[in-house]
């Protein structure tokens, strides 16, 4: 039912439709993380369906299209941005604050196999190949794992320029997915399941 609510809402521009559907989905998700982990790909799909249905700009003044961007979809993007720059900054601090010097303390070469532990299964062959060719570059030059991992400490903790600067949206952003994709490549976790 909260699909078929989902779908109508999304067809029909219809926030009524699309909070019908979040609030069903939401009380799933509590109710079954009491038995097992928590549903991780479900968390920021429902976190922006919520900031859109909330914001206060009706969708058409958002969606007509054209050759510039509406002041209305510039207001909708930049809460959507605060969002991710939440979500990042935290993931950042709680690095920092598990340990100061964490980057020190990332092995990358133990990546692959223990995704094979924690998915009791191993890659399919594209992935195994880019993953296998990743570990073999972190075993030779461990500085490059810490390198990487410095490098996504950062881009965690700055996000909230891409809300603040243009330069800061040309090099966080495509920092950040440079980092989703090598640990995609690397271990096969997928942070984009939705």
């Amino acid at each position: 039912a909260a699909v078929v609510l989902l779908g109508f809402g999304a067809l029909r521009l219809n926030r009524g439709a699309i909070a019908g559907a979040i609030v069903p989905v939401v009380i799933l998700e509590w109710a079954a993380y009491r038995f097992r982990g928590q549903l991780y790909e479900l968390d920021t799909p429902i976190a922006v369906l919520a900031i859109l249905v909330i914001y206060p700009t009706p969708w058409q003044h958002c969606l007509r299209g054209g050759s510039h961007v509406s002041a209305a979809a510039t207001g909708v993007g930049r809460a959507l941005a605060a969002y991710f720059a939440v979500i990042y900054f935290l993931c950042g601090y709680s690095k920092l604050a598990l340990s100061p010097t964490w980057w020190q303390s990332v092995h990358l070469e133990l990546l692959l196999a223990s995704m094979w532990l924690w998915q009791s299964a191993r890659l399919p062959e594209p992935l195994l190949t880019s993953a296998s060719l990743m570990r073999d570059v972190f075993v030779v030059w461990p500085w490059v794992g810490t390198v990487a991992a410095v490098v996504t400490l950062t881009a965690e903790l700055a996000w909230f320029a891409a809300l603040l600067s243009r330069w800061g949206r040309r090099l966080v952003v495509p920092t950040m997915l440079a980092c989703h994709a090598a640990i995609f490549l690397g271990s096969g976790i997928n942070f984009f399941m939705f």
